[in-house]
Formats: C-alpha cells, structure tokens, sequence
C-alpha cells in the first residue's frame, strides 16, 4: 500500500468518525444512518423494524426515522455487567440484613 492510499484510509476513517460524532448529535436518525451508527447491515435494521425493536415515525408517508434516544436505550438494555459489578452487586446482596454468608 503506497503512502498515498495510507493517507487516504486515515482519512476515510476520521470522516468515519466525524460522521458518527454528527449523528449522535441528531435526535432523528434515517433507517440508513442508523445502520452505520450501529455498524450493521441495513437488512438488519429492516429486521428490527420489522419486529417492532424501536418505534418509527415516518413524515410525510416516505422516509423511515428511528429516535436516536431509542436506539440508545435499545443498547444499554443488552447490558452486561463486569466481572467487578457483578462481584459489588453479590457484596451489597450478602451484607443486606438478614442474610447469611
């Protein structure tokens, strides 16, 4: 890979990233924003609209939209503790009263 095309991917991904960091600053997204905010496939997206995962608004009877703050509150119910939570949570539940360790 020549210097120029290093170049040029460094600078694929920072707009990439600049992209991102304007999506996450718009409070409606399109279906197909939300599949590069999430990084998945628009298929996928059409899945989880299609199961009723996130409500839709659709304006005008065209284009498809996803509240940014759904898809946001979609990802942190899929939340999985650390090895560190999950070792307080079992601290506080054997120190409540009443219990036995």
């Amino acid at each position: 890979m020549s210097a120029v095309e290093k170049k040029l991917d460094e600078l694929l991904a920072r707009m990439d990233t600049v992209e991102k960091y304007l999506l996450a600053k718009k409070e409606y997204l399109s279906l197909e924003e939300v599949a590069f905010y999430l990084n998945i496939k628009i298929e996928s997206v059409y899945e989880h609209t299609s199961a009723k995962t996130w409500t839709t608004y659709k304006p005008g009877g065209k284009i498809v939209y996803v509240k940014r703050e759904d898809i946001e509150l979609w990802i942190e119910s899929s939340k999985r503790l650390s090895g560190d939570e999950i070792e307080q949570r079992a601290n506080k539940y054997l120190l409540k009263p009443g219990k036995t360790g």
